[in-house]
């Protein structure tokens, strides 16, 4: 009877110690989620904001408004493409506030509802390479800022507006010219040299020549001019 009790207490202890094991056990997750996440279900990481990939170890890049769209098209597979205003993706680090299927629709200066608009929020604004190591947007060439969202203004020897003007957006440049208003989606993105008294071209690298009134009009209000004759002499050789 004693070894059969002594038997019985061991095999409880036993299992006791098994079932302990089982629910003290965690989640294995792929390289701890590189300390930039947290370990989830299923050995799934849960990337902390600005980290994506399935060990976290890659970094997300600055977005801005896209000059050129990613097609999306049926994103959930569920046969369909659903409206602007669905998401069908949440929780994602590429799209943090979850995504549509088809792109929203957007408005023009005057307020118009545009059909078939895009120039969604993109990672380096679709132009440039995230580096996902340092999470920093490498840009292709005519387009600078730290999601590529501005284009480049002309630059000559490096020396962006030949160093005779200013970088300024659209926007700016429509409300220099007599307080024009330009609202369109890339009011901030296109740029362009507006150049100092005296110089002129796209990268102001023409300079202008003194200007005055022509001496032949009587004045300078009016368009009467000087009478003014031509002579041709005609000689015998």
């Amino acid at each position: 009877f004693h070894v059969s009790y002594v038997s019985m207490i061991i095999s409880i202890l036993t299992f006791c110690i098994f079932l302990i094991g089982i629910l003290c056990t965690k989640s294995e997750c792929p390289n701890a989620c590189s300390f930039h996440g947290r370990c989830g279900l299923y050995d799934v990481c849960h990337c902390y904001r600005n980290y994506m990939g399935n060990d976290c170890s890659q970094r997300v890049c600055p977005y801005g408004t896209a000059f050129t769209d990613t097609p999306k098209g049926d994103l959930n597979l569920d046969g369909t493409i659903s409206g602007p205003n669905n998401n069908v993706v949440v929780n994602n680090e590429v799209y943090p506030f979850g995504t549509t299927e088809q792109y929203p629709q957007m408005i023009d200066s005057m307020g118009t509802v545009l059909a078939n608009s895009a120039h969604e929020y993109r990672e380096c604004s679709n132009k440039g390479i995230c580096d996902r190591q340092l999470g920093v947007c490498s840009c292709f060439e005519g387009y600078s800022g730290s999601a590529c969202m501005k284009m480049s203004c002309p630059a000559i020897n490096g020396i962006e507006c030949n160093g005779k003007g200013t970088c300024e957006s659209a926007k700016n440049i429509a409300t220099l010219d007599s307080s024009n208003v330009y609202s369109l989606w890339d009011k901030d993105s296109s740029m362009g040299c507006v150049c100092d008294p005296g110089y002129y071209g796209v990268s102001c690298e023409n300079k202008r020549c003194k200007a005055y009134y022509d001496p032949i009009y009587f004045d300078f209000e009016s368009s009467v001019r000087y009478s003014n004759w031509s002579y041709v002499i005609f000689t015998k050789s």
